[in-house]
């Protein structure tokens, strides 16, 4: 009797079976999307009950990692150690080779070399922050799947399949960025 009354509460969340009418078929797909964009979108702005009571997670997680970690990786960067004034001072003499610099000011093709240098060593922390936000959205994106899509398998692996490629088409956009 327990077993017939865990799956008769398993039927009930999965919902009627649909009727094979086009018009039934097309409702309960912009129903299954409905519910994974809301539940997405809650799960992002905290609106969602998350299993980990242990550790941040969803939205919470992404802007603790943008807001705490992120700047504490920044700021453990130390620039004279990559840049001491003996560097900044054969660069700046390198760029103007014989001629001399007017008003005492910083040529251009060294202040560029310079920033260059210096922006090198940000790459390493924005990297790991945009591979932890991405490994983030992929964890939601797994766990806001609507539980009537369990009866559907191909649907269930074409709708990971799109999420999938779209999560990696923003990362790739997001290395590009940091890149160039």
């Amino acid at each position: 009797s327990a077993l017939l009354n865990t799956q008769r509460k398993e039927l009930s969340v999965l919902g009627d079976a649909p009727s094979g009418d086009a018009d039934d078929l097309r409702k309960m797909l912009i129903s299954l999307i409905t519910q994974y964009v809301d539940s997405f979108c809650t799960t992002i702005d905290g609106g969602r009950a998350l299993t980990s009571f242990s550790e941040l997670r969803g939205g919470a997680r992404i802007s603790h990692t943008f807001n705490e970690l992120y700047p504490q990786r920044l700021a453990s960067i130390q620039a004279t150690e990559t840049l001491r004034p003996a560097d900044i001072h054969t660069t700046i003499r390198n760029t103007k080779g014989a001629r001399t610099a007017l008003y005492g000011s910083v040529p251009q093709d060294a202040f560029e070399m310079l920033v260059k240098k210096l922006i090198r060593h940000l790459r390493e922390p924005a990297a790991w922050c945009v591979d932890t936000v991405f490994d983030e959205l992929r964890l939601i994106s797994e766990q806001c799947e609507p539980p009537e899509l369990q009866r559907f398998e191909m649907l269930r692996g074409k709708f990971r399949e799109v999420v999938s490629e779209l999560l990696a088409r923003c990362y790739k956009d997001a290395k590009k960025m940091m890149d160039s």
